[in-house]
């Protein structure tokens, strides 16, 4: 397991919480937080200074995006 993936599994339970109570949807919750893994497989490392932030923000925001019909 790479760092970053062992990074982002230490919070994917967290992420997972917070996007099924936004949409209260478990298939949504789980397509929210693979989202968010691939914007942070894909993120420059060099501007990442806080890696459980940018994922946390990511779940959020595709969350309210999913949960607004967007």
């Amino acid at each position: 397991m790479t760092d970053d993936l062992a990074a982002f599994d230490r919070h994917r339970r967290l992420l997972f919480t917070v996007a099924d109570q936004m949409l209260g949807s478990v298939a949504n919750a789980e397509d929210t937080v693979q989202d968010a893994w691939l914007r942070r497989a894909g993120a420059d490392r060099g501007v990442v200074r806080h890696p459980d932030k940018p994922a946390g923000l990511s779940v959020t925001g595709s969350g309210t995006d999913l949960g607004s019909g967007g």
